[in-house]
């Protein structure tokens, strides 16, 4: 079994569940989202991910902010990939490492993971798109409405497509618009990205941990 784990998919999952349990069964490091691209950017004086694109960030930089941050994410797949080369790791990048806009940067990102170790592709149900928007959107809006009753806001995600942002009558239904254009945009990515896809409908977070055990 491969000790080198990285796991890709839509926001809502699991892949920082999964991760954080891999990590304890298997007693390795765990690195969890955006923590190495963020540290990147803060290095460089700018904005986290989700606000070095903000128009009105303090140190943001609107559209001009995407590129900065698709080379941070390459950079930080460089770091982690060569620091772990020889030492286990089960990682869960960001959702966009291996499905941003930027081609060449992403396709750096798939090549450089996949030479380093295995990588498993989370998702309700790959052949039922309908049912995979519903209940991601569920769950990140519930996430979410956990975030703003605990005050925990750096675990809140906004929507992030200008379509789902102009919808201020239900936050569920645009978590909703928000998935369905992500699943559009990303679903075969990941499916290319990963070696392995594990449906995990109906499934607990342990059995989905032990599914990839298995597999890698």
């Amino acid at each position: 079994m491969t000790t080198h784990i990285y796991l890709v998919g839509l926001k809502g999952s699991g892949k920082s569940t999964i991760a954080k349990l891999l990590g304890e069964q298997l007693r390795v490091d765990v690195i969890d989202g955006d923590e190495i691209t963020n540290r990147l950017l803060d290095a460089r004086g700018y904005e986290s991910i989700g606000k070095v694109t903000s128009p009105v960030s303090e140190r943001g930089m609107g559209e001009k902010g995407w590129p900065i941050m698709g080379q941070a994410e390459t950079d930080g797949v460089e770091i982690i990939c060569g620091d772990y080369k020889d030492k286990p790791l089960i990682w869960a990048p960001g959702g966009g490492t291996v499905a941003h806009d930027y081609v060449e940067l992403r396709n750096i990102n798939v090549e450089l993971l996949k030479a380093w170790g295995k990588g498993f592709y989370l998702v309700p149900d790959p052949d039922d798109r309908t049912h995979c928007i519903v209940e991601l959107a569920s769950r990140v809006y519930e996430d979410n409405e956990i975030a703003l009753k605990s005050g925990n806001m750096a675990n809140y995600r906004h929507p992030i497509s200008p379509e789902a942002k102009k919808i201020t009558g239900s936050k569920l239904r645009a978590q909703e618009v928000d998935m369905e254009i992500h699943w559009d945009k990303r679903h075969e990515l990941y499916r290319v990205a990963a070696e392995i896809t594990i449906p995990t409908r109906d499934k607990t977070p342990e059995q989905i941990a032990e599914e990839i055990m298995r597999a890698a």
